[in-house]
């Protein structure tokens, strides 16, 4: 009766503590894992282009925030060491959850073909004092400034040929 009673409180015991070990805590929705970090996204791709020295070019870049939000409004401010592109930043955003932000590029930079990266510093506050929870993102650009003299780097024109088998029109 002894041994009956014991065999009784063991497996007891064991049915308790269940194939968890007697931990009955959920296992986390998303298996264990942490959420990726957040980060912003570039929708636009590389800045490209060419403009005239003495003159400047509109350029909008479009972004999106990654698993967080924007805290209040957004503002930037562009840094880039050839100043081909102006500090001034406008943020917009967008009824899709993305930013468009405005950027310019300069007037005074000599005539060149500039290529890099422009830092796009995402801040709170009109100062650009406080960043937001991502504080930066970085955005490769080519840009050719040109001189009113210089050659313009489309003009690669051959001599038209009749084609072998093709009427003429």
């Amino acid at each position: 009766m002894k041994k009956l009673f014991s065999l009784i409180l063991l497996a007891s015991a064991l049915l308790g503590c269940g194939e968890d070990g007697g931990n009955s805590a959920a296992p986390p929705a998303d298996g264990g894992k942490s959420p990726p970090p957040p980060a912003v996204d570039l929708l636009s791709g590389t800045i490209s282009r060419m403009v005239v020295n003495g003159t400047s070019a509109a350029i909008e870049v479009s972004i999106r925030p990654n698993n967080f939000a924007f805290d209040g409004v957004l503002y930037a401010r562009a840094s880039e060491p050839a100043g081909v592109i102006m500090s001034s930043v406008s943020a917009s955003a967008n009824g899709d959850g993305s930013y468009t932000l405005a950027l310019e590029t300069s007037t005074t930079v000599p005539a060149s073909h500039y290529t890099g990266i422009v830092t796009l510093d995402l801040c709170r506050d009109s100062a650009c004092g406080v960043p937001q929870q991502v504080p930066s993102i970085a955005v490769p650009f080519d840009i050719n400034v040109m001189s009113p003299a210089s050659a313009w780097p489309g003009d690669h024109l051959s001599e038209l040929t009749a084609w072998p088998g093709v009427p003429d029109w």
